[in-house]
């Protein structure tokens, strides 16, 4: 057993000594790098169109943009290329934005788009009162302009139906996402009378813009006049709506005035000077040719 334990330790000895592995130290070791292959550069038409997609649709994520864009087109780009793009063009998206708010406006076939929207009046007393206005997109007619007492769906209803058994019915009304507007009343209601029913993109109020250029001139005017109660501003807005439909003329009309269009008939040369509002609303009232 000694002679044994002896050539052990000989042979332990001799092993340390004479065997040296090839050690590596930790400080030498280097970190692996891989080599990235970088995508081909997309055209320059994939980032004007990921540039109009975000400015059409501020509220969309870079995902749904992605999405939208790889349904329409044999290139595809992914998420992280929409948001880089969205990062670095910040300032041409809201141009472009301005540009699309700011375009002129398709033809529309008359009596096919309704515009429908609330907006409000305070009286003497510091009260906000309700006012619908109703415009066709084709003519820019004002259908409707009054006050209401409030803005339930069952109130907007009836409004519409009202509207809808003198001038005939719309294929489409045209709203933003108030929460009135996308109750499920309200759908129902139209789905019922037979129209269908569109809602603006959340940000975008260009997309229903002539009911809410005629609210502008509506409250260019309106804020220059005090309404003690609802019956006094009922009388204004008459006034107003006559104004609007039959006397003031239109650029993108090609000068005619809402009724003309609407009623597709020209006018006769002689004509009346007419003002209302103390002269807040004047202009020369021409009858109907025929």
């Amino acid at each position: 057993m000694l002679l044994l334990y002896f050539l052990y330790l000989c042979a332990h000895s001799f092993f340390k000594i004479f065997y040296k592995p090839n050690r590596v130290h930790r400080t030498n070791l280097k970190p692996k790098t891989f080599k990235t292959c970088k995508n081909n550069k997309k055209p320059d038409w994939v980032v004007d169109k990921i540039i109009y997609f975000k400015a059409l649709m501020p509220q969309a994520s870079g995902y749904k943009i992605a999405d939208s864009f790889n349904r329409q087109f044999s290139i595809s780009v992914s998420k992280t290329y929409v948001y880089d793009i969205i990062r670095k063009n910040k300032y041409q998206i809201l141009a472009e934005r301005k540009r699309i708010k700011n375009r002129k406006p398709y033809p529309v076939a008359i009596n096919k788009i309704w515009g429908i929207d609330l907006t409000g009046k305070h009286n003497s007393d510091k009260n906000n009162m309700h006012i619908i206005g109703i415009i066709d997109h084709g003519s820019r007619f004002n259908i409707a302009l009054k006050y209401i007492n409030n803005k339930s769906s069952k109130r907007l209803l009836f409004e519409i139906y009202k509207a809808v058994r003198e001038y005939g019915k719309p294929e489409y009304i045209r709203t933003d996402n108030d929460i009135v507007f996308k109750s499920k009343l309200f759908r129902l209601g139209l789905k019922l009378m037979g129209i269908k029913h569109q809602l603006t993109d959340i940000g975008c109020p260009w997309q229903n813009g002539r009911i809410e250029r005629f609210f502008g001139t509506l409250k260019e005017k309106l804020n220059q006049v005090l309404t003690i109660d609802s019956t006094h501003l009922d009388w204004y807005l008459k006034d107003f709506r006559f104004w609007y439909n039959h006397v003031r003329t239109h650029m993108n009309l090609h000068g005619r005035t809402p009724n003309e269009v609407w009623q597709r008939k020209g006018i006769k040369r002689h004509a009346k000077f007419y003002q209302a509002w103390d002269g807040l609303l004047q202009g020369y009232l021409h009858p109907l040719d025929g």
